[in-house]
């Protein structure tokens, strides 16, 4: 039998106490369990530039959601699996005029606080977690192809830029995110935010 393990108690460390308890719920899943939690909330997407062009291509490969909209329904479902020691979220963005985009990545811990967001043709996004002045914060490291067991860097920033987010507290059930691909000539490219909260 596969042991459980916290996998952000991993992650956050000592800051694990001073998570908000919206922040503690959210993230209160062990590795290789049956584990499931689930928010609802709306979400807005904006694309610009070759961003915007590149939207359907991304849509298609399950990359990001390829429609830039306001207020969008979305459910997030936070899981974890028996097999698997990953983080998996799985995304629905119900679009009021087409159908559901369905967005599943999962979130595989390397060491301390440095994770990889793999979508499902194996490009990932690298970054660091961290918990400070009342919010969590995720940096961009590089991005990634999986090969294998090997992570390879894909040197793709002069393209699209780095991918930063970060998560606030609203209350004890609700908080708010923001995600953004910034250019260091062109700006926000692409960025998608909003509220979620507990049922």
């Amino acid at each position: 039998m596969v042991e459980t393990s916290s996998i952000f108690q991993q992650v956050f460390a000592q800051k694990w106490q001073q998570l908000p308890p919206v922040f503690q719920r959210h993230y209160n899943l062990n590795a290789n369990s049956h584990d499931r939690i689930t928010v609802t909330g709306t979400i807005t997407v904006n694309a610009k530039g070759l961003m915007k062009w590149l939207g359907p291509i991304m849509g298609m490969m399950g990359l990001l959601p390829p429609k830039p909209a306001k207020e969008i329904p979305i459910t997030v479902t936070y899981a974890c699996y028996p097999d698997s020691n990953a983080f998996h979220l799985e995304r629905i963005f119900h679009y009021p005029d087409r159908t559901d985009f369905i967005f599943n990545t999962k979130m595989i811990l390397l060491n301390d606080n440095i994770m990889v967001d793999l979508t499902r043709c194996n490009v990932g996004w690298k970054f660091t977690y961290d918990y400070q002045d009342n919010q969590i914060t995720l940096s961009h490291q590089a991005f990634v192809f999986k090969l294998g067991k090997w992570f390879i860097p894909l040197p793709i920033e002069w393209l699209l830029g780095h991918c930063n987010s970060y998560e606030i507290p609203v209350s004890d059930n609700t908080f708010k995110m923001a995600m953004q691909f910034k250019h260091p000539w062109f700006g926000i490219l692409y960025e998608y935010f909003g509220t979620f909260h507990f049922d």
